[in-house]
């Protein structure tokens, strides 16, 4: 995050159809629990489903955990983070970049 609380990102812009337009952009692994949350999975009170993660394992995520911190690790698939209107995209063409505010409270995007 900079001064003014905002993280800048070199971002790709892509459309999928006509109404649909996708950002595709890195950052280190470490930082995603500054702007985002998880949507666990879950039932509301007239029994609706809510959220869409299932519940961690504890032993999946202790091995995920071990291998990330090992010598030479990588995370070869995409993390799909959805965010909220608070995303900001600065593109001329394909390129650009994309701004995420910094909320103390609530976070902009749901992985």
């Amino acid at each position: 995050m900079n001064a003014t609380n905002e993280l800048r990102l070199p971002a790709l812009e892509l459309r999928q159809g006509r109404d649909r337009v996708l950002y595709s952009f890195a950052v280190d692994g470490k930082m995603l629990p500054e702007f985002t949350t998880v949507s666990r999975l879950g039932r509301g009170e007239h029994k609706e489903v809510l959220g869409y993660q299932r519940p961690e394992v504890l032993s999946h995520i202790a091995e995920i955990r071990a291998y990330l911190e090992s010598d030479n690790p990588i995370l070869p698939n995409a993390i799909v983070i959805a965010f909220d209107r608070s995303y900001v995209s600065r593109h001329q063409g394909p390129a650009g970049h994309g701004l995420l505010p910094h909320r103390d409270a609530d976070h902009p995007g749901a992985a």
